[in-house]
């Protein structure tokens, strides 16, 4: 009983050892924490700007326009920087036909976020006042939580899937090596 929860502990240990790494946890915190903090940064800004008493209504618009423009900017390259990853990781991957199918249907919509992306920033750059600055925001917002966000979830979610494939076989082939280990002890 006590060599069965030994190998059953082992087993689990090992498994846990294959799946973590490829996780990427730690370098998906890493790149997405700067692009968070100047974009808080830029809020505390903001705020600041509007309790600010000294400034003149004019002066602070032009100020809150100018902050506002360069958040958007930020949430932007923030996107930019999570689409390039994530087309850097469907590129990496083994794939055969089927699923390569799926990857290029993948890569193409990344593509077109880019592009939507591109237009966005045009937008930024020719908006001259607070409302079309604010309308902007809110486009992006609207097109970002139902058009964006779901498909990067099922790209997200087809990678790790993927990965699984190569990561079980490669547990597998790892898991009978030690038991063959485990039997000759």
């Amino acid at each position: 009983m006590v060599k069965r929860i030994a190998t059953i502990t082992l087993i689990i240990a090992v498994i846990m050892s294959l799946i973590l790494p490829l996780l990427n946890l730690k370098a998906a915190e890493a790149t997405t924490t700067e692009p968070v903090k100047s974009i808080g940064d830029l809020l505390n800004e903001l705020v600041t700007l509007k309790d600010n008493g000294d400034l003149s209504k004019t002066k602070k618009a032009a100020q809150e326009i100018e902050v506002r423009k360069e958040a958007l900017i930020k949430i932007l390259a923030f996107s930019n920087n999570e689409l390039s990853d994530l087309q850097h990781k469907l590129e990496s991957l083994d794939l055969d036909a089927t699923h390569n199918d799926i990857r290029t249907n993948f890569l193409d919509l990344i593509g077109t976020y880019n592009d939507y992306h591109s237009f966005l920033q045009e937008a930024i750059a020719h908006a001259a006042t607070l409302n079309e600055i604010k309308e902007v925001a809110r486009t992006y917002k609207t097109w970002r939580d139902h058009n964006y966000a779901p498909v990067v979830q099922t790209i997200m979610n087809f990678i790790i899937i993927v990965n699984e494939k190569s990561l079980l076989v490669t547990a597998n082939s790892r898991l009978e090596k030690i038991i063959a280990d485990i039997t000759k002890l």
